[in-house]
């Protein structure tokens, strides 16, 4: 049946998939049956042949896996198991040469050998167990095989001691790869499904975006209105928030990466025959990467807060603002306002007096600063969308309460109003859905897919082309490269649009070939007053800097970037359709790179249920160029300038190497410390004389700068093993292993027990199900116990039911391993069809093969009770020694995630204040590497909260609390990639404006914000609570925002205090250098505005490069501004979790005469 066909009957495509998943594992069983049941094989096999149905459980289960994995993991167990088996026969010969000619440990000596033995040979196990992913397979067989040798009652070496537990493993791994050859499953073909849908998902994402950001920008402005004509009771409104889904989307493109990376992972180790190479296809994840990454920022919109967020914003009330947004920049009033609560008409009722009150106040209150302010003294500047032309200075240009008086008056710039509605960014958005389903298109084409979605003209033209090409056998392949590169040309041109666009609302509202005073410094006398006849630039209220443009700017910068990497990968799709002209396929050899195939699972368990990878996590683009790279101008930077600027940016020590930085600040304290000094006065005796050469001597060598180092890499690697979960986990198990094996350790008298019940099957399960984590413990035990108990049920049916008839026992062991085969693919109890699989040949074929002195139901219960007493010591252990609570090693994960944030953001900040935007390649790099190591510690830290689910707590665990952290904290992480790329890519030309001349403001963000991660992850990690007042990154934010806008001839109201004197605001060091580049600038024009869409004169290219760096800027407050509320709310939510130490607001006992 074809895929087309498929697509008609879904209920034929799942049955499809089921068959598919099932099938290996049913001609496995199928397979093994004659070594079983048919005599002669059976006796060439052993004794142990039923091991295979065992085995095929634990080691060697085929189904759910690829066809590469699969085979890499099964050579691995064979190699490893013959290896470690080796290895206990010569352990064995040894204990038969001291106990000969009685069997092994029947002697002190031989028990004490056979001791070390187990201990030493399960902990090495164990260690390469948890340590290397792609080996646990093989050292599970391993280990398998491993207790049945070791805890053997041998007294002679000979070859079918060794055949009779090797060959069943033989046997299982190579019908196991065989299996899967009948109805294959490549890594490279999972790649491509999960590649397909996520492109699928990035047109409905940005097609998402829009939709909403239309939404909420109309909202925003029919709110506007509503405030601008409530006199100053309503503020300005909330900012724009993304829809859940959008959140959703995101999420699923997230998940979708993180199940291509598995897949790549597999692929990158697998022999394929095709036509287009891997390398190719892997061109197209860095666009899904960077539109993963702008999702996250928002598109412009702000990720909405949570019930629990707006209910702790709402209780903060009038006395808990001092976290909250400072009143002085309108702007910052409103990006919290949904979860904040408080607008500006509050602030302004509680202490700071309106607009209107302000202007009543008589004149005498200004006297201090100078001349108080005449109404009507010269006529007002003609005010053309909130900018005024040119007047004098004090007495018309500055109202009584101390505000320029256009800061009075909202700006009223509808008339050039930019999003969704323009054409340009209309026409953008279109040609960005269009190009990726292109890309999805060609794709699809290349895999052999169905298309069943929607194509625009080109794309129907470019597939048309290609299928005719393909059918005649046509080599050209310059036709469908050419329609490839018309749709990369009106990308660009739809990009180079929008950017016309921006640029030109950014100079309509902001003036910048006008709007400004010839002559003339504001500078006051020593009394403050004003120079007389001194002009400057006129100011105006808000217009740059507002809500709508950060929002809209965010938006439009998002889109470009996005734009800018799906060019990228349509570049890489001309070469993918030159590839799809090839007369045949290609054999592809990937290169062996030992140290990732250790370190990957390697695509082990990818069909299962509950496997695939659902979290973030970065995607290893391997030699594929990133188009957020850096471009030209780091190619012309020196390698001498480049680690110039790598070292400015970075720290010098490793963040993983924080301990070494601790032992050599400890050594260099200690080193001044004990700095010996003769002391004046009477010569010692000899031998204290004696003593204190000793001493010194000692003290010398021991403080040389050699044996210091020495010193603490000893201590270092020994502190490592000590705190290394490998080394724990390694030594539980052997320990365990070890308490397990005693009743085999003992004289010949006291192995009876041990013997009839046949133990390993208790170290065995002990093995399996000991867990790294208390809850998981917890949770696989009860499963486990459940399976084991439903494997020997029927096991017991089987056998009772066919009565020794080998066909119908061998019919009936099937059946039930489909049974088991299906809970474990397509349920969320895998656990417990393992189990059953294991348990159910044990207790039907043991009888049968007449190995046993008990009937079915005695085995049955023997078994059982077996198998659960490893599951009971599996579950002790783990609560007992070493501990893996899940919720404590939340907080840690917690804390050392914002180490990482605050290590991503202090590079930020050094890379904008000490390399001027500047990213070399190196320095990119490090970047990707530092946020890829943030990525993967918040999947650690959800990976914890589902664990943490699971564990069994007396304390109630606040579930929903800790979701929102970690929100909050991916939704920094997001704002900070955002933030780097937005900063790299557009405010190079503007530095000088935005970043030195406010450097001290800027270093007031920085600071805050450190400061709070810092508070956030030390409060994590000693769970202390937090002090009620600290110092507020969103006012560090606002003032530097008030600032910025005064350079660009901008002013807020100042309503965060009492009124101000006409002058006072002058005579401020930081105003006047804001003000100061105003005098250069050219008369305003008097001629009208032109709005978003008209026709509008090219800009000058000076004047562009401005606009186009400013539309950066507000993009980057927009991210700022999501930067600052999300690590208040952190403080906040770590208040409700930690608690608060209060000292305002508490009920006074003193009362006041």
């Amino acid at each position: 049946m074809r895929a087309g066909s498929l697509q008609k009957w879904p209920w034929a495509t799942r049955l499809r998939e089921l068959v598919r998943g099932v099938l290996p594992e049913l001609l496995l069983s199928i397979a093994l049956l004659p070594f079983v049941f048919v005599a002669p094989v059976n006796r060439w096999m052993g004794r142990r042949a039923f091991f295979c149905f065992v085995l095929a459980h634990i080691g060697f289960f085929p189904a759910g896996n690829t066809v590469g994995a699969h085979w890499q993991s099964v050579l691995v167990g064979l190699v490893s198991t013959l290896a470690l088996t080796a290895i206990d026969y010569l352990v064995i010969c040894c204990q038969v040469w001291i106990e000969h000619p009685n069997r092994i440990y029947s002697s002190p000596r031989s028990r004490g050998l056979g001791a070390c033995a187990i201990f030493v040979l399960f902990f090495c196990t164990g260690y390469i167990w948890s340590r290397w992913p792609r080996l646990r397979t093989g050292m599970r067989v391993a280990m398998f095989v491993q207790t049945w040798a070791l805890t053997g009652s041998l007294s002679e070496i000979n070859v079918a001691n060794f055949t009779n537990l090797y060959y069943p493993v033989l046997v299982t791994g190579v019908l196991s790869m065989l299996t899967l050859l009948v109805w294959p499953r490549s890594a490279r073909g999972t790649f491509e499904g999960h590649l397909s849908r996520a492109l699928g998902l990035a047109g409905t994402a940005i097609q998402q975006a829009a939709e909403d950001f239309e939404h909420e920008l109309d909202v925003w402005r029919s709110r506007e209105q509503s405030a601008r004509g409530s006199q100053g009771r309503l503020g300005e409104p909330p900012a724009l928030q993304k829809s859940g889904r959008i959140l959703e989307l995101r999420n699923a493109i997230d998940s979708a990466l993180a199940e291509i990376h598995v897949a790549l992972d597999a692929a990158n180790f697998e022999v394929s025959w095709s036509r287009v190479p891997m390398s190719e296809q892997r061109a197209l994840l860095p666009m899904l990467s960077s539109l993963r990454s702008w999702l996250g920022c928002g598109f412009g919109m702000q990720m909405p807060p949570s019930a629990l967020e707006t209910m702790l914003q709402e209780r903060r009330g009038p006395d808990g603002r001092a976290q909250g947004p400072p009143t002085s920049d309108p702007s910052m009033d409103t990006l919290g306002a949904r979860s904040v609560g408080a607008d500006r008409g509050e602030a302004s009722e509680e202490g700071n007096p309106s607009n209107e009150k302000a202007a009543e106040s008589p004149g005498d209150e200004h006297d201090a600063g100078g001349t108080p302010g005449e109404k009507g003294a010269t006529e007002r500047a003609e005010q053309r969308g909130g900018c005024v032309r040119e007047g004098t200075v004090g007495k018309d240009s500055v109202t009584e309460d101390g505000a320029p008086e256009s800061a009075n008056e909202p700006a009223s710039p509808a008339a050039w109003e930019l999003g969704p509605h323009d054409p340009a960014l209309r026409q953008l958005h279109t040609e960005l859905v269009q190009s990726i389903t292109m890309l999805r298109a060609v794709h699809d084409t290349g895999c052999n897919a169905h298309i069943s979605y929607d194509l625009d003209p080109i794309s129907q033209k470019l597939l048309g082309t290609l299928h005719e090409s393909r059918r005649n056998r046509q080599r050209d392949a310059q036709p469908c490269t050419a329609l490839v590169a018309e749709r990369r040309t009106a990308l660009l041109a739809a990009v180079d649009e929008a950017r016309q666009s921006l640029h030109a609302l950014v100079m309509a509202r902001g003036h910048l070939e006008g709007c400004a005073a010839p002559v003339g410094t504001p500078r006051g006398s020593a009394t403050g007053t004003p120079e007389p006849g001194v002009r400057f630039a006129m100011l105006s209220g808000p217009s740059l800097f507002r809500t709508e443009m950060y929002a809209t700017c965010a938006y439009s910068v998002s889109l470009i970037e996005v734009a800018s990497s799906v060019e990228q990968a349509l570049k890489s799709t001309e070469e993918i359709v030159a590839h799809l002209f090839a007369p045949r396929r290609k054999l592809y050899v990937p290169r062996f790179d030992w140290s990732r195939w250790f370190t990957s699972s390697g695509g082990m368990g990818m069909f299962q249920a509950g496997v695939g990878a659902t979290s973030r996590t970065g995607v290893d683009m391997g030699d594929v160029e990133d188009p957020n790279t850096p471009g030209a101008d780091a190619e012309q930077v020196t390698p001498e300038h480049a680690s110039q600027i790598h070292r400015s940016i970075f720290d010098e020590a490793p963040r993983t190497d924080w301990y070494k930085t601790y032992a050599m600040g400890v050594a260099r304290a200690s080193h001044q410390q004990h700095q010996h000094r003769e002391s004046p006065g009477i010569r010692p005796p000899f031998l204290k004389r004696v003593r204190g050469y000793a001493s010194r001597a000692i003290h010398r060598v021991s403080r040389d700068r050699r044996m210091i180092t020495v010193r603490i890499a000893v201590s270092q690697t020994l502190r490592g093993l000590r705190h290394s979960r490998h080394t724990r986990f390694s030594f539980k198990l052997a320990a365990g292993v070890l308490l397990l094996c005693v009743p085999a350790l003992l004289n010949p008298e006291g192995r009876a027990w041990w013997n009839s019940q046949h133990g390993q099957w208790m170290v065995i399960t002990y093995i399996w199900c000991l867990e790294a984590s208390t809850g998981d413990s917890l949770r696989i035990s009860l499963f486990r116990t459940l399976g084991t108990i439903m494997g020997a049920l029927l096991g017991f049916v089987a056998f009772e039911v066919s009565r020794g008839e080998k066909y119908a026992l061998a019919t009936l062991v099937v059946v039930f391993d489909l049974f088991a085969t299906l809970l474990r693919l397509y349920t969320p109890y895998p656990p417990i069809g393992a189990v059953m699989g294991l348990t159910t040949p044990i207790v039907a074929l043991v009888p049968y093969l007449g190995m046993s002195q008990y009937s079915a139901p005695l085995v049955a219960l023997v078994r059982g009770y077996m198998i659960l007493l490893g599951i009971s010591a599996a579950l002790a252990m783990n609560l007992i020694l070493w501990p893996y609570h899940a919720r404590v090693k939340l907080m840690h994960a917690l804390a050392n995630t914002s180490i990482e944030l605050q290590a991503l953001y202090l590079s930020l900040a050094r890379q904008m204040l000490y390399a001027g935007f500047l990213s070399t390649r190196q320095s990119h790099e490090t970047f990707t590497v530092l946020e890829k190591s943030i990525a993967a510690r918040l999947t650690r830290c959800r990976a914890l909260l589902g664990m943490m689910r699971g564990e069994i707590s007396l304390v109630p665990k606040p579930m929903h609390l800790l979701e929102q952290l970690v929100r909050r904290l991916e939704n920094v992480a997001d704002v900070l990639i955002g933030l780097r790329m937005c900063r790299e890519h557009g405010l190079r030309t503007l530095r000088k404006k935005v970043v030195t001349d406010v450097s001290d403001m800027r270093g007031e963000l920085v600071s805050a914000v450190l400061l709070e991660l810092w508070i956030f992850g030390q409060s994590m990690l000693s769970r202390s609570r937090l002090p009620q007042l600290l110092p507020s990154s969103r006012r560090a934010l606002s003032e530097l925002t008030a600032a910025l806008a005064l350079r660009y001839g901008e002013v807020f109201p100042q309503d965060d205090g009492p009124a101000s004197s006409s002058v006072a605001w002058m005579d401020s060091d930081a105003t006047l250098r804001c003000i100061a580049p105003l005098r250069d600038r050219q008369t305003a024009s008097t001629t009208e505005l032109p709005a978003v869409g008209d026709a509008v004169p090219a800009p000058a290219s000076g004047l562009e490069a401005e606009a186009d760096s400013i539309v950066y800027l507000l993009s980057e407050h927009a991210h700022l501004a999501q930067l600052t509320i999300s690590t208040d709310a952190l403080l906040q939510l770590t208040r409700v979790l930690l608690g608060e130490m209060r000292f305002v607001g508490l009920p006074s006992l003193v009362s006041v005469d």
